[in-house]
């Protein structure tokens, strides 16, 4: 109910409004399906994570599956098994998520406790320094845990990512711990840095306070490794 009042709060409407248009690597890329954002960081170095995907319930998909894998590091952390974090990590993905399906992550530099000021224009650029960026994910089949820990091949992650290289993004409406509408362009690229297409999407998502805690517990989780 919260988050549903939360929507009404900000459009008037209730549910996910976002949609992409355009091709990746002349691929129709699946329907949006649900997002949400949630903050990132702490301080003057808060950012606001916006997050667009093909699964559905995605707020409560995106915390339990960052909770399962959190526990997981936590586990390794304890016992050094890189087996069982293994076999931890591969039962977090299938408990949680589709075998395939795409993403669409922004990060905002902008201050989610400043209303006023999210709701602007921002460019979209690769490297720090960058008013946003996009990461899009298609994933194409559940990670191969062994081959990425194990074998130190980041090809077992089973999914493609594009960059944007250039774009613009405009946030027309935001309401902190509420909801967030805009718009987006961008020219993406993929890891061989060659075009991969144009894309444009609108969305309209809302604040998700589960997957913030929950996430937060998963980069504390992970913390050790680097």
């Amino acid at each position: 109910m919260r988050f549903v009042l939360a929507s009404l709060l900000l459009t008037g409407l209730i549910g996910c409004g976002s949609k992409v248009q355009g091709k990746i690597d002349d691929e129709k890329p699946m329907a949006i399906r649900d997002g949400y954002w949630f903050a990132v960081g702490s301080g003057d170095n808060e950012v606001i994570s916006l997050v667009l995907t093909t699964i559905p319930q995605a707020c409560e998909t995106g915390a339990a599956y960052y909770d399962q894998a959190a526990e997981a590091y936590e586990d390794y952390f304890d016992s050094f098994d890189a087996d069982a974090l293994s076999d931890d990590l591969s039962d977090a993905e299938e408990d949680n998520l589709p075998e395939e399906y795409w993403s669409y992550s922004f990060t905002i530099d902008a201050d989610p406790d400043d209303e006023e000021d999210v709701a602007d224009d921002y460019d979209i650029e690769q490297g720090r320094g960058s008013d946003a960026l996009l990461i899009v994910t298609w994933k194409h089949d559940y990670t191969d845990w062994d081959q990425v820990l194990l074998e130190q091949d980041s090809d077992g992650y089973n999914a493609d990512t594009y960059n944007a290289e250039d774009g613009a993004l405009t946030i027309t409406a935001f309401k902190e711990d509420g909801g967030i509408k805009g718009t987006a362009e961008a020219e993406l690229e993929d890891t061989d840095r060659d075009n991969a297409g144009d894309i444009s999407i609108k969305f309209q998502e809302i604040y998700c306070e589960e997957v913030e805690d929950a996430f937060e517990r998963y980069i504390e989780s992970v913390s050790g490794i680097f």
